[in-house]
């Protein structure tokens, strides 16, 4: 299976157009963002706010820090679980394209789970069964020889959907297939060009109800978009993160020539913190301009 349609359909075409105009538009929003702010934190603008952040986090209690650390450490197995489930769905995608023998593929039927009356015949040795939601691993097949004769085999319907039947017979140039739970022939002369992979006998057990959106071009397509939206916010967010603390850096030189104590006055509220930006805030103790007060520790 290509990593992407040959021939897209018209209604993909326009999705995957929006989404790339509204990514790029996404990306200038977050440089006007980020540029703005550089301006802003440099003429202290935005003080209230990063001493504000500063010092809520520095005020928690034990448990509470414990707790905001336990949170940051799911996002961030969240936001890993995202990318690597998105970079393994392009992976499976683009395997044959990378020269790689070997897909997998989620089974949406329940056309492979059990033994028809009418097949026990020849299905009597074999224990293969399929269930729905398992994720079937497939070996490319190169050759026509390569299929045998009651071989389990992935093949891409003439609706656009994948198949994945035994081969019941083997024709000049085609296979006939039929699932272990039907009574009758697929009535498709499958050829090689069809066939995306033989069964292995390797299935992972459930997951495929996972991947069923997923495994189509709209689920790479939306799972891409979401995972550029993480990574360009996690790269906003590290830019963000490094303004304030150089900001941060102002106050640290007050501490460090003698001040035990500053309090910070603006229209927003004021601040109250000492050298560890442990104190507190009062949003409703303001002031018509900013002011800040020191205060200096004796030994100074």
């Amino acid at each position: 299976m290509p990593l992407l349609p040959i021939y897209l359909s018209t209604v993909f075409t326009v999705l995957m157009v929006s989404i790339i105009v509204l990514l790029l538009a996404l990306t200038v929003f977050l440089f006007w963002i980020y540029f703005t702010s550089k301006k802003e934190m440099g003429e202290g603008k935005l003080d209230f706010d990063v001493l504000e952040d500063k010092v809520a986090k520095s005020s928690r209690s034990p448990k509470m820090a414990k707790w905001c650390k336990a949170g940051s450490v799911l996002a961030n197995i969240g936001f890993l679980f995202v990318l690597l489930l998105c970079g393994t769905l392009i992976f499976t995608r683009a395997m044959p394209g990378l020269g790689i023998p070997y897909s997998m593929e989620a089974v949406r039927t329940g056309s492979m789970s059990k033994v028809d009356p009418s097949n026990e015949w020849y299905l009597k040795d074999r224990d293969d069964r399929i269930q729905v939601n398992d994720i079937v691993i497939l070996k490319e097949v190169k050759t026509f020889d390569e299929v045998e004769l009651y071989d389990v085999i992935s093949y891409r319907h003439p609706q656009g959907i994948n198949v994945i039947h035994r081969v019941v017979f083997i024709g000049d140039g085609y296979y006939m297939t039929r699932g272990d739970a039907v009574d009758k022939d697929d009535n498709i002369r499958v050829t090689l060009d069809m066939v995306n992979g033989v069964y292995t006998g390797t299935r992972i057990p459930f997951f495929g109800s996972i991947t069923f959106y997923l495994q189509d071009d709209y689920g790479i397509l939306g799972m891409s978009a979401i995972a550029y939206c993480i990574i360009a916010y996690e790269i906003y967010s590290g830019f963000n993160d490094k303004l304030r603390e150089n900001r941060i850096k102002t106050y640290d030189t007050l501490f460090k020539e003698g001040v035990s104590k500053i309090t910070y006055s603006s229209p927003d509220g004021t601040i109250e913190f000492d050298a560890k930006y442990q104190g507190s805030i009062d949003k409703k103790k303001k002031s018509d301009r900013v002011d800040i007060k020191y205060t200096r520790s004796s030994a100074k």
